[in-house]
């Protein structure tokens, strides 16, 4: 059996019945792999081939938010979500018979990077909703600030806000029904500001396209109508961040969803309110990735909350509480 062939027959049976974007990066990923060897017959693949393809990534250079490809080596998460799925997919190959042996066993993944804060700055944001108040016609307007907004106060992944439909949306209620990367429901909570966005949008939206059933469409030429694709929201996020000056920040449409997690924290939720609010399957998931913080930070909630503020050194009492003052 030819790689290409694995590759396909792979994807059709871990990933049956999912209408998520999990397919579709289970391909790109293993397309790097068809890339790296070739469409060569599966059972001649050996260790020594998927090690000299592990080097390759390494030396690679990637791309940053979308722009040309620079001398930046590729991300380490980038890599290891190759490499993890190539050895699913040699196990999976072993596991049916369809080769002699598992070339991907002993394959290694690079160290785990340090999971440093990725969230979009308020002043990002702020500057790329007075952006998208200007850029464009009034159509594009009201639909982008809707965007901005649902992502900036729901936590929604980009999957699940892009598969919304009307039918899913309770503006009254502050919520919105999203199907998200676990083919499970979700249901996404957001306050007044942005349902007065949204409110403002579907006015427009009527106008542009009163049938069809997605919540955030396109308004010109062939997407009229249309759902939003991943890459167009990339689109009108590289030019609202050109229009705001703030090329160079952090603004991926998941920096919104980072930021709300530890806005969330920082204003007083816990981790099991806010594991839900971002719906994680465990709270681990939400301590590991999302309540890390920068020593800056730290240090605000160490003087807000540690028990060290109510110490009274003994002799110090006339010093108004200036204690180690000269």
């Amino acid at each position: 059996m030819k790689l290409s062939a694995a590759i396909t027959r792979f994807v059709a049976d871990v990933c049956a019945g999912k209408t998520n974007e999990t397919p579709e990066t289970y391909r790109k990923k293993l397309h790097k792999l068809l890339d790296g060897l070739g469409d060569r017959e599966v059972g001649r693949i050996r260790a020594g081939d998927l090690e000299r393809f592990r080097a390759s990534l390494l030396s690679q250079a990637g791309k940053r938010n979308g722009a040309a490809r620079s001398e930046a080596p590729l991300s380490p998460w980038y890599i290891r979500g190759v490499l993890k799925t190539v050895r699913h997919l040699f196990r999976w190959l072993y596991d049916r018979r369809l080769v002699p042996r598992n070339p991907a066993a002993a394959l290694k993944l690079p160290k785990e990077p340090p999971k440093n804060p990725k969230p979009i700055e308020p002043d990002t944001f702020d500057k790329l909703l007075q952006a998208a108040s200007t850029l464009g016609e009034e159509w594009e307007h009201a639909r982008n600030v809707a965007f901005l907004c649902l992502l900036r106060d729901s936590g929604g992944r980009l999957g699940g806000l892009l598969k919304a439909q009307i039918a899913d949306l309770d503006l009254p209620a502050g919520v919105l029904v999203t199907m998200e990367k676990s083919g499970q429901l979700r249901t996404l909570l957001f306050n007044d500001p942005t349902r007065d966005a949204l409110r403002a949008w579907l006015e427009r939206r009527n106008l542009i396209h009163p049938r069809g059933e997605f919540l955030f469409i396109g308004g010109m030429g062939k997407s009229k109508g249309r759902g939003l694709t991943p890459s167009a929201v990339y689109n009108v996020l590289r030019r609202l961040a050109k229009m705001a000056g703030v090329e160079g920040q952090r603004y991926n449409p998941h920096s919104f969803r980072h930021a709300f997690a530890r806005d969330s924290i920082m204003a007083g939720a816990d981790l099991s309110e806010v594991s839900q609010l971002m719906g994680h399957s465990s709270i681990v998931v939400t301590a590991d990735y999302y309540a890390r913080y920068l020593p800056v930070e730290l240090r605000k909630v160490h003087q807000r909350t540690s028990p060290g503020r109510q110490i009274k050194l003994p002799g110090m009492e006339d010093c108004g509480g200036k204690g180690g003052e000269v």
